[in-house]
């Protein structure tokens, strides 16, 4: 590679690691309603994934997010109730993203540039933790598993094309992770969180099972390899 191509790359590398980066910071702040504009591709063929499937197309992963900010507006406006001297003179703006705290550091960045410079993929471990408040209350979740992602240059920016994230471990803080959770007793106060809908996948599938000790051996996704085109790799999508 000439002395330009090489910079390109170390500048690719740098702005996917650094758009992942903004990504995951965005759900630690609560800024779901802001990262499908911000950070996704304008492809039709957009795709999110997690253990239970794939939200396909652009209207199914934006509505997943835009969901997802709504149940965070909920949230906060039933613990203004339980807490009004703590929360009651807030605003809606100042009250959105009181309760839920989700952190998804990313380690062993493993990143791959397309020969033709068009797309890229990349492969990232994570252990992190969710806190959400459920209809018991406040509950805090081990969180750990794996980030996999398509990329796409779009107008000189690179953009998330297809994203999976799929967990090993998802459990309740304090309780064996390796055992299947024990849910804690509903609240009366917190009844209102039951009403919360978050839309399931509009792909319905196993995409991975989370740790037990019976579960069979199971890759993780794939590591991605060098390739010229994305016509010659796999994809992290459906």
């Amino acid at each position: 590679m000439t002395t330009l191509q090489l910079t390109e790359r170390f500048e690719d590398h740098r702005e996917i690691k650094n758009l992942m980066g903004k990504y995951v910071s965005s759900l630690l702040l609560n800024w779901e309603g802001k990262v499908y504009d911000s950070f996704w591709s304008k492809a039709d063929d957009v795709c999110l994934g997690f253990n239970n499937g794939y939200y396909k197309g652009a209207e199914a992963v934006k509505g997943y997010y835009e969901a997802v900010a709504a149940a965070t507006a909920v949230k906060g406006k039933v613990l203004q109730k339980i807490f009004p001297d703590e929360l009651g003179k807030l605003s809606d703006e100042e009250l959105y993203g009181v309760g839920p705290f989700e952190a998804k550091p990313l380690t062993s960045p493993y990143i791959i540039i397309a020969d033709d410079r068009k797309t890229a993929k990349a492969l990232w471990m994570s252990a992190g933790y969710n806190i959400d408040v459920e209809t018991c209350g406040p509950v805090g979740h081990w969180c750990w598993g794996t980030f996999a992602v398509d990329f796409r240059l779009e107008d000189g920016q690179w953009k998330i094309w297809h994203l999976l994230y799929t967990l090993d471990v998802n459990n309740i803080g304090g309780q064996d992770w390796a055992a299947e959770p024990v849910p804690y007793e509903d609240l009366p106060e917190f009844a209102e969180i039951a009403d919360i809908v978050i839309p399931e996948p509009n792909v319905k599938q196993e995409v991975r099972k989370l740790y037990s000790p019976d579960r069979p051996f199971t890759k993780l996704p794939p590591v991605p390899v060098a390739y010229a085109t994305f016509a010659d790799t796999f994809s992290y999508g459906i």
